[in-house]
């Protein structure tokens, strides 16, 4: 096992740690087959795949479902009227994920225009800006 460091935190099972890299699960999570052993699997910290993981799991909670972190994720849109507000959506979530510049744009259905489209384009956002 040269270069690798097998981490022993509950978190980190099934992963190797190589040369100061620092993997976070990947959404969904799953388990797959890497270099012929079963691991779970994982997004390279930073990546722009894990910035996008970290912004979807700020859309999916709730603000106050977090009892440590109440202010975390974004106010309820469940049976508000359109247009909503995809700019406070961006601000509560980049509060919590300063590492990214979100554009959330949405669209009404096609069919059913009680149903709104939300789109999250995520970026890196590059240090000191």
């Amino acid at each position: 096992m040269d270069n690798y460091v097998v981490a022993t935190n509950i978190w980190a099972i099934g992963m190797a740690i190589t040369n100061g890299s620092v993997p976070h699960f990947d959404l969904p999570f799953r388990f797959g087959v890497i270099d012929g052993s079963v691991q779970a699997a994982f997004q390279e910290q930073d990546t722009i795949d894990d910035l996008a993981n970290c912004v979807e799991m700020a859309i999916f909670y709730r603000q106050g479902e977090r009892d440590l972190v109440p202010t975390f994720g974004i106010t309820d849109p469940v049976f508000k009227v359109q247009p909503l507000d995809v700019q406070g959506m961006t601000a509560q979530i980049e509060r919590h994920e300063p590492r990214v510049n979100i554009l959330m744009t949405q669209n009404p259905d096609w069919y059913d225009a009680l149903i709104a489209h939300i789109r999250a384009n995520v970026s890196a956002r590059r240090p000191g800006v």
